[in-house]
């Protein structure tokens, strides 16, 4: 799934946009130096080339009767450095069931984990995993649409609070409530869940009013193009869809989380990606 890399070097670059107090230094030798003119010509790079094909297909209709999902739960520290992150509490759940569908620890070595068997009825799963560990920011991950067969090598990511702290320094004005209110951490993606680096427009918003303020995280960091953390969005159902060339990609719902009430509770993170089509 090749969302892994992006979704954690977002917030790799995040950290590092936030910690970089390096002034830039002139050699004196230099000041004065003739310019030299290059003979190569250097063309500008070709546009990247978007997998859209799975644009304006019809969803499917029907799924495996059973599924389970695999994968590893990680997150960067303030080096940048990826790493797995062990012994997190995963609960699955299917969109609207208060009780869990399943529940797993991930290793205790590897961080890797899979979930038990899911049965679907032979339609799609509409379906999110919630994280927990000491220390680490609660995660909800939504798919980008139901799932309809067994999926591996899924990368769930989790921030510890120090390092959201860190990362979020770097973020403009105001800063995130977690009292009253949630963050997404969106992936506008092709087909392939490669992310559009430029030209799509994402659109975030509660009860058909845009919510929440969209940082695009790719004006903080090249190499993050494509990636949006969305900071204040109130508690609840949310509607996230993308623009484009033209192309309405099509919207599904996740739910932002404000922090929960009590002793030790910890602020939250939505992750979740945009696609053109099923």
């Amino acid at each position: 799934m090749n969302l892994r890399g992006c979704l954690f070097g977002a917030i790799g670059a995040l950290a590092a946009c936030g910690s970089n107090n390096n002034p830039v230094t002139v050699d004196a030798k230099d000041i004065d130096a003739p310019r030299q003119i290059d003979a190569k010509i250097f063309m500008d790079a070709p546009p990247p080339m978007y997998d859209l094909t799975c644009f304006g297909v019809t969803p499917p209709t029907t799924a495996d009767a059973t599924v389970t999902v695999s994968g590893t739960t990680e997150t960067f520290n303030q080096s940048g450095m990826l790493q797995a992150v062990t012994s997190v509490v995963l609960d699955t759940y299917k969109t609207g069931v208060v009780a869990p569908l399943n529940s797993v620890t991930s290793s205790a070595t590897d961080g890797t984990f899979t979930t038990g068997t899911l049965v679907t009825g032979g339609t799609p799963l509409d379906a999110y995993a919630k994280t927990t560990k000491t220390g680490y920011r609660t995660t909800f991950l939504y798919p980008p649409s139901p799932i309809t067969k067994s999926l591996t090598m899924v990368p769930v990511p989790i921030i510890s609070t120090a390092l959201w702290t860190f990362a979020a320094s770097a973020l403009p004005p105001p800063a995130q409530d977690d009292t009253n209110n949630g963050v997404l951490f969106v992936t506008v993606a092709d087909c392939a869940l490669t992310p559009i680096t430029s030209g799509a427009t994402l659109s975030v918003k509660q009860n058909n009013a845009n919510v929440g303020q969209i940082n695009d995280l790719g004006a903080l960091l090249p190499a993050a193009a494509g990636i949006y953390l969305v900071t204040n969005v109130p508690d609840g159902a949310t509607s996230i869809s993308a623009v484009y060339n033209g192309m309405n990609f099509p919207a599904h719902t996740v739910l932002a989380h404000k922090q929960p009430n009590g002793m030790n509770t910890v602020g939250t993170l939505t992750v979740s990606a945009v696609k053109p089509g099923p």
